[in-house]
C-alpha cells in the first residue's frame, strides 16, 4: 500500500493541531457576527494566557515527528519546511479561533477565563498542561495497545465463526442484517 500524498498528511495534521487547540467547537456551517473589539482583545489575552500559540507549535512538533517517522524517505530538511509552513499559519489560527469562543462564551465568561488562568492555580494548570497532555498521551497509547491486544483474537475468532455460520455467496459475505442494512451498534452513551 503506497504512503498517501505530503500534502494529505499535512492536511490531516492541520485539522489534528486544529482538533488540539479547539476546546470548543463551533457546529457545522455556524455563522456569527463579528465579536465586539474589545471582547475579540481580551479572546486573545486568554489565547495568550493559555498558550495556544505555544500549544500549536508544540503539537506541530510532534506530529511533524510522527509523520518523519513514517516517511523516512525524506531528509530532516524537508520535515523542518513543512514544520515552519506549520508555524506561518499558527497566527491564523488564533483568529479562528477569536470567533469560535466569542460564539461559546460571553464577555463575562471569558473574564472569568482570565482571573482563572491569571490565578495561581490556573498559572499551575497551563505550566502542567503540556506534561499532563504527554503523560496522557502515552497512557493513551499504552491503553490502546493493550486493548486493541485483546481485541484482535476476539475480532479473528468473530471473522471465523461467521465465516463459518455464513451460506457460501457468489460475490462473498457482507455485513448487512437481515433487512439489507448494516446492523447498527450501541456504543457508550447510546440510550
Amino acid at each position: 500500500m503506497e504512503d498517501p500524498p505530503l500534502n494529505t498528511i499535512v492536511a490531516r495534521a492541520i485539522l489534528v493541531i486544529l482538533a488540539l487547540l479547539l476546546v470548543c467547537p463551533a457546529a457545522p456551517g455556524e455563522e456569527t457576527a463579528e465579536p465586539a473589539p474589545d471582547k475579540k482583545d481580551r479572546i486573545r489575552h486568554f489565547l495568550v494566557l493559555t498558550n495556544a500559540k505555544s500549544n500549536g507549535y508544540q503539537s506541530g512538533l510532534m506530529m511533524v515527528d510522527a509523520m518523519r517517522k513514517v516517511n523516512t524517505e525524506l531528509p530532516d530538511e524537508a520535515w523542518d519546511e513543512i514544520l515552519d509552513l506549520i508555524v506561518a499559519h499558527l497566527d491564523e489560527l488564533i483568529e479562528l479561533m477569536v470567533p469560535i469562543y466569542d460564539r461559546h462564551f460571553t464577555a463575562e465568561e471569558i473574564e472569568g477565563l482570565i482571573a482563572f488562568y491569571e490565578s495561581p492555580v490556573g498559572r499551575k494548570f497551563i505550566e502542567e498542561q503540556p506534561a499532563v497532555t504527554q503523560e496522557a498521551v502515552m497512557a493513551g497509547e499504552q491503553w490502546g495497545q493493550r486493548v486493541v491486544g485483546e481485541i484482535l483474537p476476539r475480532l479473528q475468532e468473530l471473522m471465523n465463526e461467521t465465516a463459518e455460520e455464513a451460506p457460501a455467496t457468489e460475490g462473498g459475505t457482507t455485513s448487512t442484517g437481515s433487512n439489507g442494512e448494516a446492523p447498527e451498534h450501541e456504543g457508550p452513551g447510546s440510550e
